[in-house]
């Protein structure tokens, strides 16, 4: 945890120690600080899919189902734009398969 705050102290203009330090934080089942940190990362760079996958990460460990396929479509319309839609695809699959 202490790498991952080091990294968003030396660089708090940089959106993807935030999502870092927010995984490992949902890892621990500490949502409400994964989530913090994932805003942080989206008004950071709102265009990036990786806070989208995190929130839904996020959600999907709290079994928020709805709200985790919202995060996952959001995640798929910023990789269509930077032409990753198989990664957001896949995990979007992954959601709808689970019980």
């Amino acid at each position: 945890e202490s790498r991952f705050k080091l990294a968003v102290d030396a660089c708090p203009d940089f959106a993807l120690p935030f999502v870092e330090l927010a995984r490992l934080f949902i890892r621990q089942k500490r949502f409400e600080e994964a989530m913090r940190n994932l805003e942080k990362s989206y008004q950071l760079d709102p265009a990036a899919p990786e806070p989208w996958m995190g929130m839904a990460e996020c959600y999907k460990a709290q079994a928020e189902k709805k709200k985790a396929l919202v995060a996952y479509l959001n995640a798929t319309a910023a990789f269509t734009s930077q032409r990753r839609f198989e990664d957001a695809a896949m995990r979007e699959a992954e959601l709808l398969q689970a019980p």
